[in-house]
């Protein structure tokens, strides 16, 4: 947000900053080579490491709010900003949105056993219908990608990222901080 303008009339006026396209975008066109990935990743990473310094999550992270700037040479992007907070939560993790759980279970997988621990009495409900029903899930989709389109090193990273449950993932400050970096 570059200013919040409020004046005597309702609703207020959020003036937002313009950036080229979106990393979906960006992608679509040509893939990211491994130095984009790495500082779209870092840009990402640090974004969310403020968020979570300040409470809140962000609970429709993926390509289409990432923005960038475009710039020519080796490194397309100038710019990498998160966007789209309107579905930024407080942390409360605890109580998070169905609609949030049911992307967690397309993308990540089933929930493991141990969710219980931490879900309401609906949620619980909830999670097991859909595990009895068998709802598509992608069922870890990370393992199966073949070396030739994911190193193996960048493979493990991001399934470190792509825990299930939020408390056996690495938080973003840890991730900034993780070995897979050092070849940069």
């Amino acid at each position: 947000m570059i200013e919040e303008i409020q004046g005597p009339d309702l609703p207020v006026t959020i003036a937002l900053e313009y950036l080229d396209t979106t990393i979906s975008e960006a992608s679509a066109e040509k893939a990211l080579n491994r130095k984009e990935l790495k500082h779209v990743s870092r840009s990402v990473l640090e974004a969310l490491r403020n968020l979570h310094d300040d409470g809140y999550v962000h609970a429709d992270l993926k390509p289409d709010n990432v923005y960038v700037n475009m710039q020519v040479g080796d490194n397309r992007f100038s710019e990498v900003k998160l966007g789209d907070m309107g579905s930024k939560a407080e942390e409360d993790r605890e109580n998070l949105p169905l609609h949030v759980l049911m992307r967690q279970l397309y993308w990540f997988g089933p929930f493991p056993d141990k969710t219980v621990e931490i879900a309401d009495e609906e949620i619980t409900k909830t999670l097991a219908a859909l595990k009895r029903n068998n709802l598509p899930a992608q069922q870890g989709m990370f393992k199966t990608i073949p070396e030739t389109e994911l190193s193996k090193k960048d493979n493990e990273f991001v399934r470190r990222i792509m825990k299930m449950d939020w408390r056996d993932r690495p938080s973003a400050g840890d991730l900034l901080e993780d070995e897979w970096w050092e070849d940069e």
